[in-house]
């Protein structure tokens, strides 16, 4: 609710607003005619005032402006300007389509890359489901197994609780004359050796018949048990090959092969003799195979006629080298690394190896110039292939397959340690004593 306005006083102010004690004027009418407005004159210019003094001069032709020298710089602007945009504008029509271009390149190397994942993603699932098949049939042939072994057990332990439980309880049937009758005490009297002799011969058969079985379980378990043995064996052997493979990069644990000279020489095999000759040069093995087969066909004519002097005429003398013979072997990979202490931002050394034949044909050299090659293609050269949370050093390697040079018993594999020559300069050979590699 609200307050009601305040109570009011009209107040009559008709006195204070007329004056008061004064006569009225007297008033007179007058009339008057005014002429008609003229026109207002305009106004004149402004004039400023005059100041100095006047002169007078001559100017001559092009004293003061000379148009074709005046506009030649603006021609030259303008000239300039539109040549210039002229050029911009071709440049930009050029990298639009370089750019287009390298946007359709990209865009096949995107298709490529995708399929070969998803051909890489359905080997992959292959390799899976075949290890799935396999571990499954493994798991159904070890059921199969174990439940083989459990009857036999359960046979073999029922039938020795069961061999003395027939001859007991008829035993006891017969103490307590469960079956006493006439035709029995006649069996008993009459035929009691015959019986006696049939019993004694299926007792036989059955001990027999239990050895048999009980030969059967053995040899079942003993077979049973070698192929556990045999699959044990092959576990910790290839979980020894993983173990071994991680301490290679490990921070505190390191496998070391000691390769020592037994004090023993042994004689050169004829891959050496032939191998020092083609380091002399060639033309210096050419000569020693043409030398040797001539020797080698006069002792056979010798000894077809029947020579008693006739001697063999290749020698194999004592080896210069050190050799080692490894069998067995499925990869063989040749690793470079530089000297950890002597690190530079750019790698230094490198692997190479070379495929070279009998007769001193180079056929393939794999290094970080040609990765691969058609003809052994599970040979590569590698980089950065260890996982860089584990790595302690960034090797490279050139890794061999040799099930790619097993029909060809004619190729000799050398290989070789590089430097990378970025000045052009030759090589100090000192060099080669810092690099890191391993076999």
């Amino acid at each position: 609710m609200r307050p009601g306005p305040p109570a009011r006083i009209e107040v009559d102010l008709t006195y204070f607003l007329t004056e008061q004690g004064r006569a009225a004027p007297e008033e007179y009418n007058v009339k008057t005619q005014t002429d008609e407005f003229l026109p207002k004159p305009p106004s004149p210019k402004y004039v400023p005032k005059k100041t100095g003094i006047d002169k007078q001069t001559q100017i001559g032709d092009y004293d003061l402006f000379e148009y074709e020298r005046e506009v030649q710089p603006i021609l030259n602007v303008l000239l300039t300007k539109t040549c210039e945009q002229a050029i911009l504008e071709v440049e930009e029509e050029t990298e639009l389509q370089e750019i287009r271009k390298f946007k359709q390149e990209y865009q096949k190397r995107q298709q490529n890359n995708h399929s070969q994942w998803e051909q890489e993603v359905k080997r992959e699932i292959s390799l899976i489901k075949q290890k799935n098949k396999t571990l499954n049939n493994a798991r159904a042939k070890r059921e199969q197994q174990i439940k083989t072994m459990h009857k036999l057990q359960c046979l073999n332990i029922s039938k020795k609780f069961l061999s003395g439980c027939f001859m007991g309880t008829m035993t006891q049937l017969a103490d307590h004359s469960y079956w006493r009758d006439g035709f029995k005490d006649q069996l008993t009297v009459a035929f009691k050796d015959q019986i006696l002799s049939s019993v004694l011969t299926d007792t036989v058969k059955f001990d027999q018949a239990g050895e048999v079985v009980d030969s059967l379980v053995g040899d079942q378990l003993n077979d049973f048990g070698l192929e556990k043995s045999r699959i044990k064996a092959m576990m910790m052997s290839k979980q020894s090959r993983r173990e071994k493979s991680r301490l290679i990069e490990s921070a505190d644990r390191r496998i070391v092969h000691f390769i020592f000279n037994p004090g023993q020489s042994c004689k050169i095999s004829p891959f050496t003799r032939k191998f020092i000759k083609m380091m002399e040069g060639p033309e210096e093995l050419d000569a020693f195979e043409k030398q040797e087969a001539e020797a080698f066909d006069s002792y056979i004519e010798a000894i077809t006629k029947e020579d008693e002097e006739a001697t063999d005429p290749i020698v194999y003398g004592p080896n210069p080298f050190y050799e080692l013979e490894l069998k067995g072997l499925h990869r063989l990979a040749f690793a470079v690394a530089d000297n950890p202490f002597m690190k530079t931002d750019t790698a230094k050394y490198y692997p190479e190896i070379h495929v070279i034949l009998a007769d001193g044909t180079l056929v393939t050299t794999i290094s970080p110039n040609n990765r691969t090659d058609k003809n052994f293609g599970n040979s590569h050269y590698l980089e950065n292939f260890r996982d860089d949370h584990l790595k302690i050093n960034d090797d490279r390697k050139v890794r061999l397959t040799l099930s790619d040079f097993k029909d060809r018993r004619d190729m000799m594999i050398l290989l070789t340690v590089r430097v990378n020559d970025f000045k052009g300069q030759s090589i100090d050979k000192n060099l080669y004593k810092q690099a890191w590699f391993r076999l």
